[in-house]
């Protein structure tokens, strides 16, 4: 899916300058219909999961601290790094409000800022998704279980959970799954309140 998503931006970037600008100035409502589908689609999964819910219950204030330690790190790292670039401490802060999840956040950031912060909080947060799958053993076997569910954040429900799984035991499993849920419902929340924010 990954690679399907890269390849389908690069199209996306060299075939922009020939569409015609009918299409061009359409984009905006398809964009618009497109992100509520998908976060439609998004609710609907959870909807389904019974998991969730009886984590909560078992783990109970941990299955919701871990998700927000990761949030808060998140934020803040990306508030540090707008020190060192070009970028506004509201727009890397926006960026780092995606959690990883960059299908959501390119295309949300596109329409409430600019193309070009969109382009690097897809980028940001895709490149954060695959240095996970790189890492989660090691961060598992140095820093412990709960550790391993923090580099991926919202894709730890899906597709760094076998990963997850694999490096740590069911337990964790468990809580990474609920992690990557309260992030990817943060996620259309915060991003937008932050750029309101700056």
């Amino acid at each position: 899916m990954t690679w399907l998503i890269l390849i389908t931006l690069v199209v996306g970037i060299f075939s922009g300058p020939f569409l015609p600008e009918s299409l061009v100035s359409s984009l905006d409502g398809i964009t618009t219909f497109a992100l509520c589908l998908l976060i439609f689609g998004i609710g609907i999964d959870l909807g389904r999961e019974r998991q969730v819910l009886s984590c909560l219950r078992k783990e109970g204030v941990t299955a919701l601290v871990i998700p927000l330690l990761v949030a808060v790190g998140s934020l803040a790292g990306t508030y540090l790094y707008s020190f060192f670039s070009t970028f506004s401490s509201t727009e890397a802060v926006a960026v780092g409000a995606g959690f990883g999840w960059y299908s959501l956040t390119g295309p949300l950031l596109s329409q409430l800022h600019s193309a070009k912060l969109g382009a690097v909080g897809f980028l940001a947060n895709t490149f954060r998704e695959l240095i996970s799958i790189v890492i989660i053993p090691l961060v598992a076997k140095k820093l412990g279980h709960w550790a391993a569910i923090a580099p991926s954040g919202a894709a730890a429900m899906d597709v760094t959970l076998p990963l997850i799984t694999r490096a740590t035991d069911p337990e964790t499993a468990v809580l990474a799954f609920v992690s990557g849920v309260v992030l990817s419902l943060l996620v259309p929340i915060v991003v937008p309140l932050i750029i309101q924010l700056g």
